[in-house]
């Protein structure tokens, strides 16, 4: 989850420098020409965004309980026991000694991800689905700067999954070879590797980088072929995670 909480922020700082630098570039001769339907799409392109990814970190914890039930637990959690001390029991002696019992973390952690995945996935799809419906209405309505907002939107989504991904991916590949590989015949509580976090949230991401990378190619392909041609089909426009 760690990753989603320093992409997300990072998201809406590129898409803010993204229109900063738009509006400098359509700049025109009497003024900004900076319409109230252009500024609202783009806020729901950004508002997209954070929809997806939000559901994704959801899936992300999900798929690594998933790891975690189908095989061993130490694969995505830390499951080495710890002792507590329960209160002395009612009716004993103020003497007597506390209950001592073994707590195995990862059965908390487990339930507590799976949790947080259920609350992320509703959030993130409500706040999908209500902005992408707000998307299609401006977008039939000729909204300012739609055609600019669709390919930041592609390309902002590209540059967030593959950098998640590519940090995700080297992280769980050094833990499994860490654990796998060359782990060594003695090793500390505190050295084993728990490859299922960055592991999740890699294969999580994999799709968003084939979808957004499919999308920002179309976007680049058909530039120059579409400077005069008319505007996408709004059957293309509204294929899932379109903006």
């Amino acid at each position: 989850m760690w990753v989603f909480v320093g992409l997300l922020p990072g998201l809406i700082i590129l898409c803010v420098i993204g229109g900063g630098i738009a509006l400098l570039m359509r700049r025109g001769s009497h003024g900004w020409n900076v319409q109230f339907s252009g500024v609202l799409r783009a806020y729901v392109a950004v508002a997209m965004l954070v929809g997806i990814f939000l559901v994704a970190d959801g899936a992300g914890l999900l798929l690594k309980a998933g790891f975690a039930q189908a095989g061993s637990r130490d694969f995505s959690y830390n499951n080495q026991p710890y002792t507590i001390y329960q209160p002395v029991p009612a009716g004993k002696l103020p003497t007597a000694p506390g209950v001592q019992t073994s707590v195995d973390p990862s059965d908390s952690a487990i339930r507590d991800d799976i949790a947080t995945a259920v609350s992320l996935i509703f959030v993130g799809g409500v706040l999908f689905a209500i902005h992408a419906f707000g998307a299609a209405v401006l977008r039939r309505r000729g909204a300012q700067g739609d055609r600019l907002v669709t390919r930041a939107y592609n390309l902002v989504g590209l540059s967030v999954a593959t950098l998640g991904f590519i940090g995700t991916g080297a992280e769980a590949l050094n833990d499994v070879m860490r654990r796998y590989v060359v782990g060594g015949d003695v090793v500390q509580t505190f050295e084993v590797r728990h490859p299922g976090d960055p592991l999740s949230v890699a294969i999580v991401l994999l799709p968003l980088v084939v979808w957004f990378g499919w999308r920002t190619w179309e976007e680049l392909g058909g530039g120059a072929s579409q400077a005069h041609a008319p505007e996408r089909s709004a059957a293309a426009h509204e294929a899932p995670g379109a903006a």
